[in-house]
């Protein structure tokens, strides 16, 4: 027959006591610490990858942001070249603008003095031509006959003067 070894059953039944002391006081807390480490770690992991994303929209905002400041800053300069492009062809226009009012005031004067100086001229050349053929005629014709003469060549001088004016 067999025996039954009290000892061997007592030595099972302290064990499954150990056993069952051990997963009530100890298994559980265990895995509930080992629980709330995981958890722990999960939310870690999560803000942790919650903040990357913030942090990469962040960079990328700030590299939106400065290539718009570069564009504008570009833009700016572009404008100012244009500006000065501008501002400098306007001088360079006033300038032309200016030495052809300049050179038309002057050409205008000197029509004006070479009139004159013709007309003085004509009028010199008249005169003289007067008394030389005054003192031709006087030598040459009567009075009558000199008279006619003067009278003809002061009215054809006088023709060209005035066609000569307009």
């Amino acid at each position: 027959m067999v025996s039954l070894d009290w000892g061997l059953f007592w030595q099972i039944v302290n064990f499954f006591i150990l056993l069952f002391l051990l997963i009530k006081y100890l298994y559980n807390p265990l895995t509930e610490v080992l629980d709330k480490r995981s958890n722990k770690i999960e939310n870690s992991l999560s803000e942790a990858e919650r903040e990357r994303e913030k942090a990469k929209e962040l960079k990328e905002k700030y590299e939106s942001e400065l290539a718009n400041a570069r564009q504008e800053a570009q833009e700016i300069i572009n404008k100012s070249r244009q500006q000065g492009e501008e501002e400098r062809t306007k001088i360079i226009q006033e300038a032309n603008e200016e030495a052809n009012r300049k050179i038309k005031k002057a050409e205008d004067e000197i029509k004006r003095t070479q009139k004159q100086a013709v007309a003085e001229l004509r009028d010199e050349v008249a005169t003289m031509s007067v008394l030389i053929a005054q003192k031709l005629i006087e030598k040459s014709i009567d009075k009558q006959a000199q008279q006619q003469i003067i009278s003809e060549y002061i009215n054809k001088l006088d023709g060209e003067k005035i066609g000569e004016v307009k």
